[in-house]
Formats: C-alpha cells, structure tokens, sequence
C-alpha cells in the first residue's frame, strides 16, 4: 500500500512538473526584448481574399491623429485583458487536467493507463464510489452486530460474576 502511494504521489510530481515546463516554454508576448508583433487575428467577418477584415485596417489608417493613440492605448489594453484571460484559462486547463489524472490514479481500473479519456474516469470514479458506499454500508452492519454481541457478551460476563461470587459467600 505503501508503495503504491508513493507511485501515485511520483506519478503526480511528474504530471506538474510537466504542466509547468510546458507552461514556461510558451513565448511570453509582453517580453520588452521581443522586437515581434504578434501576428494579427483576423476578425470573424474576414475573408480569405480581401474584403471586409473588420475595424483593424480602418484604425491603421488613422496614424497621426489622436483617436490613433487612444485605439491604441485601448488596443493595448484590449491585448493585457486578453493575454491575462488566457493565462487565466491556461491555468484553469492545467488544474483541471491535475484534478483528473489524481482522481485517475484512485481508480484501480485505470490508474495505468495515462491515456485514459475523461468519460472513463468519471465513470470509473462514479463506480468506485459506490463500491466504497456499499463496502461503508456493510461495514456498518458488521460494526452493528458486533456491537450487539459485545453487549450480550458483556451481560453473560456480568451474569457469570455475580453468580461466582454468590458461590464464595
């Protein structure tokens, strides 16, 4: 048992560590020493050949004005919030992945398999969990039992030593 604990906790350390190298390996876009621009999106309205590319071109062709700095200050910030939502969901994927491949390893079934979709641990842990509810129900019913037999045992005792000592009166 302890063994296998300490298997499940490598396995884990692994799976961070990984997450986290895979994490620090992205470009950081708001690096100063970067002199790339990331590339531009197109707009959902775009298309292939021309046409319509959304409010980008029409904003690049007010350069001097100052509606020009404010879209870019705007533009800038729109670039912050977005960077920071995907760091922000970048995140929230990575605990998620942590979260399944922990509750992956307490399914005896699939704790090897490093693969396994996400349907197959959430249906191995539903089952899992109602062994360990039926295993808990029983153990109850055993542990009530016992508890039965210790009181009848307890009053035969009792029973046995007052009739001992009514014997050495």
């Amino acid at each position: 048992m302890q063994i296998k604990q300490e298997i499940k906790q490598e396995i884990k350390q692994e799976i961070k560590e990984e997450m986290v190298s895979d994490f620090d390996e992205e470009p950081d876009q708001n690096d100063s020493a970067s002199t790339q621009a990331p590339p531009a999106k197109r707009s959902r309205n775009s298309t292939k050949a021309g046409g319509n590319t959304g409010g980008r071109k029409k904003a690049a062709s007010n350069q001097g004005s100052p509606t020009k700095q404010r879209q870019s200050s705007d533009s800038d910030s729109d670039s912050e919030k977005r960077n920071l939502h995907n760091n922000m969901e970048r995140q929230r994927r990575i605990e998620l992945r942590i979260a399944f491949d922990e509750v992956r390893l307490m399914c005896p079934e699939i704790e090897y398999k490093d693969k396994a979709p996400k349907v197959a641990i959430l249906k191995n842990a539903s089952a899992q969990v109602l062994k360990l509810k039926a295993y808990d129900e029983e153990c109850e019913r055993q542990k009530a039992a016992l508890r039965e037999e210790q009181r009848r045992l307890r009053a035969k005792l009792s029973a046995l030593r007052r009739s001992l000592s009514s014997m050495y009166r």
